[in-house]
Order: C-alpha cells, then sequence, then structure tokens
C-alpha cells in the first residue's frame, strides 16, 4: 500500500462451498466451486490480536478480480496512551 502498512500478513486460501439458495446447474456455481486460488490478505492491527481484511483476489472468468485497501494507518495517535495489554480467559 502507497499509504501505510508495511509489513507481515497472514494469507488464508478460500473454496468456494454452495450449501442453500443456489441453482445447481449455473455457469457460475460450477466456476467458484472449481476455483482453488481464492485469497483473503489479513494484517493485524497494533496492540491487539486482531487482524483486519487488507487485499481480496478472486479470480474471475474475465480475469483476476482484486480488492485492496488503498490506505491502511496502523499506529497509535500520538496524544493517545497504549491501549493495555489483551487478558487471556479460559
Amino acid at each position: 500500500v502507497d499509504k501505510g502498512y508495511h509489513g507481515p500478513v497472514v494469507v488464508c486460501g478460500i473454496t468456494f462451498l454452495p450449501i442453500s439458495g443456489y441453482v445447481p446447474h449455473r455457469a457460475a456455481i460450477k466456476y467458484l466451486k472449481a476455483q482453488r486460488n481464492i485469497e483473503v490478505w489479513f494484517a493485524p492491527v497494533l496492540a491487539t490480536r486482531v487482524l483486519m481484511p487488507f487485499k481480496v483476489v478472486i479470480p474471475t472468468p474475465f480475469g483476476t478480480g482484486m480488492m485492496q485497501a488503498t490506505r491502511f494507518t496502523n499506529s497509535l495517535p500520538a496524544t493517545s496512551a497504549a491501549p493495555a495489554p489483551a487478558v487471556r480467559t479460559q
């Protein structure tokens, strides 16, 4: 990203598994079921245990579709104190 985050991300592969409310013989459904290279990239949010979606890559019959954050600022404001560390529970 030109403005903001530069660092490690978690990349998750996704498969499409239709469960209900779809027409099985439609070409779009068959196409999505056959894809094995759908990805979502997650970037960590500073001082938390939260990951935010940063980038999504989906193949289409017309080419690869990609949605990516144009700005991802991952810093604490200068005037605020750091948040308390996360509490672990069982």
